[in-house]
Order: structure tokens, then C-alpha cells, then sequence
């Protein structure tokens, strides 16, 4: 009996009480939810592979670390790596950038600030990386 799931035991209490009809089929197992979805869009790849030419010795972590900025806002930079013992953290944009990532990452910043912020992107014309270090109110 110790070793009966609560299905099986389900069905032996309905039998002693004559009970004819079948308990229900145990559900099957949930699987836990996984993504197919890429991590990283092609702009964010190539940002990527700039940070590790530049950082060759640094260990990137991608898409690993959300900070909570305010109530229910969370912000997810596409990079951040500790580098000489400081924690640094990448925003890969494009040729449009969306008022909400500018100001998450700002607001990150001020919340932050022993963090350093960056925001790197792709000249179009030049096809080099520029960044911007994004700077807390204190550190302005």
C-alpha cells in the first residue's frame, strides 16, 4: 500500500465501496515550459560577437540577470560580464531604438550605479560599434 500512487488508491477506496464507475485517467505529467524561440536577434548576435572580440577573457552571461526597476518593470540587459572586479551590463540597439529601452536603461542606471551601463550599436555607414556609457544622476 506504500507504494501506491493516489490514483491507485483512489480506485481501491471506490471499489470497497462498490462504487462502478472508473476514477478519471491521472493526467500526464506537465513538461516545464521552454522557449523556441532565438535568444538573440541577428543585430543582438553581432553585438555579441563584438563584446567577446573586445572582452575576450570575460565570461558573458546572455540574457541571465532582470532587474527589478520599479513595481511590475523589470529590465533584462542582452549582456553582463564582471570585468576587473566591476559588473558591466550591454544593451545591443539597431537603427531604431525605442523610447522604453532608453529609459529602462536610465532608470536602471540611477537604481544601480555600481553597475556600469552601456549601450553599444552598429554604425550603419562605418560598420564599427560605437558605446555609450549611460551614467546614474550621482555620477553626472
Amino acid at each position: 500500500m506504500a507504494n501506491m500512487n493516489n490514483h491507485q488508491m483512489i480506485a481501491m477506496v471506490q471499489a470497497a465501496r462498490g462504487d462502478a464507475s472508473m476514477p478519471k485517467k491521472e493526467p500526464a505529467p506537465t513538461r516545464i515550459r521552454q522557449t523556441t524561440k532565438p535568444e538573440l536577434n541577428k543585430t543582438e548576435r553581432r553585438g555579441i560577437e563584438f563584446l567577446k572580440r573586445r572582452y575576450p577573457d570575460a565570461k558573458l552571461r546572455i540574457h541571465s540577470k532582470t532587474y527589478v526597476l520599479a513595481n511590475g518593470v523589470r529590465y533584462t540587459p542582452e549582456a553582463t560580464a564582471v570585468i576587473d572586479g566591476v559588473e558591466r551590463a550591454w544593451e545591443v540597439k539597431g537603427p531604431k531604438i525605442w523610447d522604453d529601452a532608453t529609459v529602462k536603461i536610465k532608470v536602471a542606471a540611477n537604481e544601480f550605479p555600481e553597475i556600469i551601463w552601456n549601450m553599444i550599436w552598429e554604425d550603419k555607414k562605418t560598420k564599427e560599434w560605437r558605446s555609450q556609457i549611460i551614467l546614474s544622476r550621482e555620477q553626472a
